[in-house]
């Protein structure tokens, strides 16, 4: 998913995207000055290049653009070809000293709207407030066109009975849905469903991410993804089926919003070969990979490095196989393991790599923000299964599970694959139904320490460290405003190497307050070159007693003329519950200063709902472990929302963290948590500084 939720402008509702280009920005501010009195609620940036002004355009859609002709920045006939690549196009209005007839068609000529000066600021208004409607008159022709295109074409594809399930549902009751749908759910009539709820065709389970990705199609916020839901048959199972949700056109004055699942190509589909490919790299009971294909892509995969997080290989075994096929039968049982491959795959992300293994087991290969994200989520499936009662012929069958991680390092595959067995058979003998974790043995020895601090000393004396960056995306939709800085050590060899494998090292050999300042100082270099951008920069517990910082970091930004509200500086909720004094001084000192805070990894403290209280940070970014089986726990969704409700009130702005997945995403969006990132948003991306 990209950065940006939705093609949609970044600014508030009913506000307008202004953008003026001028060499410095009293003109901006006269500009926004002149339009508020006006009763105009505008919202105006300002840039300083035709470059700056380009990359505006493409990720804010702002409605007015004012370019100052004699500031030169951008050349006034090359207005029509800006506005040509761009849809719908912005209205240009050319800043001008004076407002003279040759200058005001030189402009229209040069494909601008108009011209207007500062020094008649009531033609400037009455200039903007015609292309306003114009511009809003033309997006609501477009919007409908586009929304009667997609009404016509989803009525076409009924009428030629497509083989895609789709139904169409207003305020949460179906009022239509084709016969593939019909026969997904195993009915024959429209009747059996129509004018019933939406929630009484899918499981409780799916019902948390399904109201949320409603509620985000109908306000126009949802992302092109497919939720993962459990579909409920009129036999009474739950089947897992990935779901398309668009906002179709009003019926009757109420907003339709058009559910569809993808027909799966069946054996006389599509070209021969690619059937028999299909074949020989699937399992035919569990729709996930055969053994020997999954050897082949897990040793591919595992060849790529990982951008950031960790890579685990996961084991599932089903505990005591044989006693379950001498209940079943050894035919039942097949169905049994099908049944709980779709229970393994609602709770899997698009990135996860899953394969048979054996009879009764399972291989797949995960890449989480930290461990702890992938225990959580092991020990959720582990609970999810023993709870859950599988009918197999007619008989109500009820196993455990027992799950191996291992660690991947580097390309070890074969190290990994040997650890998670070895974690399946330790716990096996142990009586099953748990969660071993078998990762190798760390290399903290005082030779192994001494080498890893001359190589960080190294690479600060070589300028080896690097920032990437990762957007946050707000929830109600426009682009990202704001960017979490992450910091990668590069190699003697070039490759990146990742904090996990280094930031030990640096806390024993008292490194890391050098480590902080580079990365503050990257932040402000950063801040400096990209305009209108907030930053998120961590720092460490060493530097959270470090009264110096705020005062460096303040003449840092003096000097580079970054503007400090830019500036975010962020520091874990358990660093804040060590060292609660120095947190409040910092807090306290960024205030000052004009800098914000932030509290990362929130909701695992001691006391979160007071140190948000008493604490009164700009932002909480809420723990990437909580978002693990969110989707499908009912607690786990209470005690976020507890979060979020007492977070609000503090005065803090939401983030989640390491948000991987549609369904998750849906479900915070219920929350009311306003922002997310992870990798369901975008993967890091290395920053390049001037």
């Amino acid at each position: 998913m990209a950065a940006a939720l939705a093609p949609r402008p970044t600014h508030p509702p009913n506000a307008i995207g202004v953008v003026v280009l001028c060499r410095k920005p009293d003109a901006a501010d006269a500009v926004n000055r002149l339009l508020r009195r006006a009763g105009i609620r505008s919202q105006c940036l300002h840039v300083a290049s035709g470059s700056d002004l380009e990359s505006l355009l493409e990720s804010q859609h702002p409605e007015l653009v004012f370019i100052a002709a004699d500031d030169r920045l951008f050349p006034i006939e090359s207005i029509a070809g800006l506005r040509a690549r761009r849809e719908p196009p912005p209205s240009v209005i050319v800043l001008l000293e004076e407002c003279t007839d040759a200058a005001s068609e030189s402009a229209l000529v040069a494909g601008a709207q108009d011209i207007a000066s500062l020094l008649a600021p009531r033609r400037l208004v009455l200039v903007a407030q015609r292309e306003i409607a114009a511009q809003r008159n033309t997006r609501a022709l477009i919007a409908s066109a586009a929304a009667s295109a997609d009404y016509r074409r989803a009525l076409d594809v009924l009428r030629e009975g497509s083989t895609d399930a789709i139904a169409e549902v207003v305020e949460g009751i179906v009022i239509d849905a084709n016969p593939a749908w019909l026969n997904m759910l195993g009915y024959t009539e429209l009747g059996s469903i129509d004018g019933l709820p939406l929630m009484d065709c899918f499981d409780p389970l799916s019902h948390a991410a399904l109201k949320g990705a409603l509620s985000a199609c109908l306000h126009g916020h949802w992302p092109a993804e497919p939720l993962r839901l459990r579909a409920l048959h009129a036999d009474g199972s739950a089947r897992p089926i990935d779901i398309e949700l668009s906002l179709g056109a009003a019926a009757d004055g109420e907003a339709v919003i058009t559910l569809r699942v993808p027909a799966v190509a069946g054996d006389d589909s599509g070209d021969l070969r690619e059937q028999l490919a299909r074949a020989i790299r699937t399992d035919h009971t569990t729709g996930f990979l055969h053994r020997a294909h999954l050897i082949d892509t897990l040793v591919e995969r595992c060849s790529q490095p990982i951008t950031g997080g960790v890579r685990y290989l996961c084991a599932v075994q089903i505990d005591h196989p044989e006693q379950v096929a001498d209940r079943v039968g050894p035919l039942a049982a097949e169905g049994l393991i099908a049944m709980l491959a779709d229970e393994l795959r609602c709770h899997l992300t698009p990135n996860d790599l899953a394969g048979r293994f054996t009879g009764s087991s399972f291989i797949l290969l995960m890449e989480r923000g930290t461990s702890a994200d992938l225990e959580r989520w092991a020990a959720h499936i582990i609970g999810a299964v023993r709870e859950h009662a599988f009918v197999v012929a007619g008989r109500e069958v009820r196993i455990s599970l027992t799950i191996g991680l291992a660690r991947v390092i580097g390309t070890d595959t074969d190290g990994a694959m040997t650890r998670a067995m070895e974690a399946i058979r330790l716990s096996r003998n142990e009586g099953g139904d748990r969660l071993m974790i078998r990762d190798p043995e760390p290399s903290a020895g005082l030779a192994d320490d001494r080498h890893w601090a001359q190589r960080l000393k190294a690479a600060l004396m070589d300028n080896r460290f690097r920032l990437q960056q990762q957007p946050i995306a707000n929830l109600h939709g426009g682009a990202a405003d704001c960017f979490d800085l992450l910091i990668r050590l590069q190699g003697e060899d070039g490759a990146d190497i990742l904090p996990s494998e280094f930031l030990a090292a640096a806390q024993r050999n008292d490194l890391m307050r050098a480590l902080d300042r580079w990365a503050l100082g990257a932040c402000v270099a950063l801040a400096a070159q990209r305009s209108g951008k907030g930053f998120f920069v961590r720092i460490s517990a060493d530097s959270l007693a470090d009264q110096t910082v705020v005062p460096w970091l303040k003449t840092q930004l003096a000097t580079a003329g970054v503007d400090p509200s830019r500036i975010v500086i962020q520091v874990p909720e358990a660093e804040i519950d060590r060292h609660p004094d120095a947190a409040e001084i910092l807090r306290t000192e960024l205030r000052k200063a004009n800098m914000r805070f932030a509290v990362e990894h929130y909701g695992f403290g001691r006391d979160p709902i007071h140190l948000a209280a008493h604490l009164k940070p700009d932002f909480v970014k809420i723990d990437g472990k909580l978002m693990q089986g969110l989707a499908q726990q009912h607690e786990l969704q209470a005690s976020v929302r507890t979060l979020v409700a007492h977070a609000k009130s503090a005065g803090a702005r939401t983030i989640a963290e390491r948000v991987e997945d549609a369904n998750t995403m849906a479900v915070l969006f219920a929350l009311g948590v306003e922002s997310i990132q992870g990798r369901f948003v975008q993967k890091s991306e290395a920053v390049v500084l001037g």
